[in-house]
């Protein structure tokens, strides 16, 4: 069974801004071409759920190939951890710039991902023009990729604990979104496979916990949600959002590629080592895909 989860809609006082910031993206749009249309209303679902889908956005071809490089990389970069004798551990502080073990058989790499490695179906997903819009109806036309990744979940992965990717920017008042996630999934999801899965407004409530507390006291929230993407789908969500990974109970890998996008001025200092190499040196810039 899911948690609960918050319902801003009943709690005024802390979604009133962000509701304002998705309001004016869709008053924007009436003021636009049709095409834009779509984008501004997905700002506004993005900004009141804190996450929202985008379905046969990409080229299911594209995404076939982007799958074979970023699994061959995978093992790749396992295979230096190992000719190495190196450890690689689970948590962050266990890992290296290239690779993390989130929890046992799940894990993040960055490991042939810099703008330096030759991975141009990545750099056409992040420079898609729909993709970019919507990127930017929500953090503002000067939003940057932050990093590029690969999330693969192992057969056997069990589920992940309920988790945000990072902090509000403040604790004083709710603000809108600095950073988020595109995820890519480069095959079909389905339940067996272990799809993510979240909690729909919990961004207003990560920000102290007592509003997460109140909010579950009150019966103020949406049930969980577990979006079942096909290949050449896209859901990108906030990094204060409670989200989980499910386990894995297929016997095949769950490949998904990240996108992180963010405001010009945020640094993620906690999701990756900084000094820690597969290949035993102070590499900051291996596997580093910041723009």
């Amino acid at each position: 069974e899911s948690g609960p989860s918050f319902a801003p809609n009943r709690f005024e006082s802390a979604d009133s801004a962000q509701w304002q910031y998705g309001m004016a993206a869709l008053a924007a749009s009436s003021e636009g071409d049709a095409e834009d249309a779509a984008p501004a209303a997905l700002v506004a679902e993005f900004h009141s759920r804190g996450f929202v889908r985008v379905d046969s956005l990409l080229e299911t071809a594209s995404v076939e190939r982007l799958r074979v490089y970023l699994e061959q990389k995978f093992h790749e970069c396992l295979s230096i951890v190992s000719e190495n004798d190196e450890a690689l551990g689970i948590g962050a502080r266990n890992g290296f710039v290239e690779i993390v073990q989130r929890h046992e058989k799940r894990f993040e790499m960055r490991y042939g991902l810099s703008e330096e490695d030759d991975c141009s179906e990545l750099s056409e997903i992040a420079g898609d023009p729909v993709l970019l819009r919507l990127v930017q109806g929500i953090l503002g036309a000067d939003a940057v990729l932050l990093s590029r990744s690969l999330v693969i979940a192992m057969p056997g992965a069990g589920d992940q604990k309920w988790h945000e990717d990072g902090p509000h920017l403040t604790q004083e008042k709710h603000l809108p979104c600095h950073v988020l996630n595109v995820f890519v999934p480069l095959k079909d999801m389905s339940l067996e496979l272990g799809p993510t899965e979240l909690r729909p407004a919990s961004h207003f409530t990560t920000r102290k916990p007592h509003l997460w507390l109140a909010a579950v006291a009150r019966k103020q929230w949406f049930p969980a949600e577990r979006p079942i993407l096909k290949a050449g789908d896209v859901l990108v969500f906030d990094y204060r959002v409670q989200h989980r990974g499910l386990a894995n109970r297929s016997s095949v890998s769950r490949p998904i590629a990240v996108l992180t996008f963010a405001k010009p001025f945020y640094r993620d200092i906690l999701n990756f080592p900084p000094k820690r190499s597969i290949f035993g040196a102070c590499a900051s810039s291996a596997g580093d895909a910041q723009a």
